[in-house]
């Protein structure tokens, strides 16, 4: 991979960073006005956006078994499912910054499953 500019490396890293407070609209934002300029911003940038839509499927899901649990329940068994779907957002906004940190550094991060699936489809 040729030598990482300086603005790269940041609007790489903000695609990540931003999507801990405005979920994917910093990361299209950047892919619609630099992706033409570089392949390490429009990776990062698509990995962000499949990572909020991801963790955005996987939070509906969640948000649906609670209520269906918790008419089971009585309620009780729904707060469970909302304390597993807090855990998550911690560990992905962890996660989100952990990215950031590494794309800042020039590093071209991995998403399990989801880089491939991106590189397959979207970045042949």
């Amino acid at each position: 991979m040729p030598e990482l500019k300086d603005d790269e490396k940041l609007m790489a890293a903000l695609c990540y960073w931003g999507s801990t407070l405005l979920w994917c609209i910093p990361a299209v934002v950047i892919f619609m006005l630099k992706s033409g300029e570089s392949p390490f911003i429009r990776k990062q940038a698509l990995q962000a956006i499949a990572l909020n839509l991801g963790s955005s499927a996987v939070y509906i899901v969640l948000f649906m078994l609670a209520g269906l649990i918790g008419m089971v329940t009585f309620g009780i068994g729904s707060m469970f499912i909302v304390m597993i779907e807090v855990v998550i957002y911690l560990g992905l906004l962890v996660y989100y910054v952990i990215l950031g940190m590494w794309t800042f550094q020039g590093q071209d991060p991995t998403i399990p499953l989801l880089t491939a699936l991106i590189e397959k489809n979207f970045l042949s």
